[in-house]
């Protein structure tokens, strides 16, 4: 089954050092946690809450939905 409407992967962008890495998505997060709010709050959440607000650990997300860039 082909995903449409995310590019695939997500990257990591470390704003300190510069840095960027690319992963791809898991397909079972991607049905389980459909579209990019339930995907950004996964994200959020496997960082671990115990993360102060202003610490360089904490996330910033950014993230589309499957049906970005589509006609629908």
């Amino acid at each position: 089954m082909s995903i449409t409407g995310f590019n695939n992967r997500v990257a990591r962008v470390d704003l300190s050092s510069g840095k960027v890495e690319y992963e791809k998505l898991n397909k079972d997060d991607v049905r389980k946690y459909v579209g990019a709010r339930g995907l950004g709050v996964k994200y959020v959440l496997d960082n671990g809450p115990e993360v102060e607000p202003f610490s360089p650990d904490n996330l910033l997300c950014f993230m589309t939905g499957p049906l970005s860039g589509t006609e629908v």
